[in-house]
C-alpha cells in the first residue's frame, strides 16, 4: 500500500525524522504538503467550520488538518489502488510495520478504516481479535476514539469522504474513528505506531515535539452550567463506573458480541506477542 505522510512546510524536523524511519524500515513514504493553520483566512474558517457542540467551532488549526488528510485522501484516490495508508510526522513507526504496509490480505473484507495507532485513551473494542500478522490482531470499534495520526482507508470510504459537503464541525479524528458515521471501523492491537505524546519515549528532536493543533487550541471559559455537570457525569460514568460494570452488562451475551473497554499498547519489536 502506498503511504502518504502529512508534514508542514515549516517542520522540516518531522520530515527528516520520517523519511530517516521510512529508509531504516524499507518504507515508502511520500509526503503530503500539510495545509498551515496560520495561513487560514477568518473568512474562511467561519465559511467552513459551523459552530459545532456548544456553539463552538473547531480552530483554524484542526481545520488545516483536516484539509491536510484530504489533500492524502485525494493522492489515494488518483493512485486507483484499493487502499492507502495516511500518516502524520510525530509517529515512532513499529519495526514490523512494512510487512502491513506490503500486503492487504491482512485487512478485513469491507473495512473502511483501520486505525493502526496505540492511544492511552480506552475505547470500545469487540472482546474477539482476528489474528493478522506477528502477533498482532484486529478488533471492532464500537464507540468514538480520538488520533488520526496513523491508519488503512479504502479509496471507496476516501471518495465517499471527498463527496460529502466541506462543512468542519469536528476535527478529523472524531469525524473518521465514530462507528455512529456507518463506517465500518477497526483497531490494529497492539498499535503498530503511536505519537510522541503517547509514547514513553522521546524520539522526535526538541524542535519537532510542539504540536501544531494543541498547543494553539484556546482554554474554553470556566463552564459551571447544567449542560456541563452533565457532561461531567457523563465522563465520570465513561471512565470510571462502566469498565468495573462491563463484565456484568455482558453476562450472557455471545462471545462475538461482547466488547472491552481498554486502551491500545505501542509494540515497536516485530515479534512477540
Amino acid at each position: 500500500m502506498r503511504a502518504w505522510v502529512i508534514n508542514l512546510d515549516r517542520s522540516p524536523d518531522r520530515w527528516a525524522f520520517s523519511e530517516a524511519q521510512g529508509a531504516r524500515l524499507a518504507l515508502d513514504l511520500t509526503r503530503v504538503a500539510a495545509v498551515d493553520g496560520q495561513a487560514i483566512p477568518d473568512a474562511l474558517h467561519a465559511e467552513l467550520c459551523p459552530p459545532g457542540r456548544r456553539g463552538v467551532r473547531i480552530t483554524k488549526y484542526e481545520l488545516a488538518c483536516y484539509l491536510s488528510h484530504l489533500t492524502a485522501w485525494e493522492a489515494l484516490v488518483a493512485t486507483g489502488a484499493s487502499h492507502g495508508v495516511v500518516f502524520e510526522d510525530d509517529i515512532q513507526l513499529a519495526d514490523d510495520a512494512a510487512d502491513f504496509l506490503d500486503a492487504t490480505g491482512w485487512l478485513p473484507a469491507g473495512a473502511d478504516l483501520v486505525k493502526l495507532t496505540a492511544n492511552k485513551r480506552r475505547a470500545k473494542l469487540s472482546l474477539r481479535a482476528s489474528p493478522t500478522l506477528n502477533g498482532r490482531a484486529l478488533r471492532r470499534l464500537h464507540s468514538p476514539t480520538i488520533d488520526s495520526a496513523g491508519y488503512v482507508i479504502s479509496a471507496a470510504h476516501a471518495g465517499r469522504l471527498l463527496a460529502q459537503p466541506r462543512r468542519f464541525s469536528r476535527p478529523v479524528d472524531r469525524a473518521l474513528f465514530d462507528p455512529a458515521t456507518g463506517a465500518s471501523v477497526y483497531q490494529l492491537d497492539p498499535g503498530l505506531c503511536a505519537q510522541q505524546k503517547f509514547t514513553d519515549e522521546t524520539f522526535l528532536s526538541e524542535a519537532g515535539r510542539g504540536s501544531t493543533i494543541q498547543a494553539r487550541r484556546a482554554r474554553p471559559p470556566l463552564d459551571i452550567s447544567p449542560r456541563k455537570l452533565r457532561d461531567e457525569l457523563r465522563n465520570l460514568y465513561r471512565k470510571q463506573i462502566f469498565p468495573v460494570i462491563l463484565p456484568l452488562l455482558q453476562i450472557g451475551r455471545a462471545e462475538e458480541n461482547r466488547i472491552r473497554f481498554s486502551t491500545v499498547p505501542f509494540r515497536k519489536e516485530a515479534t512477540g506477542g
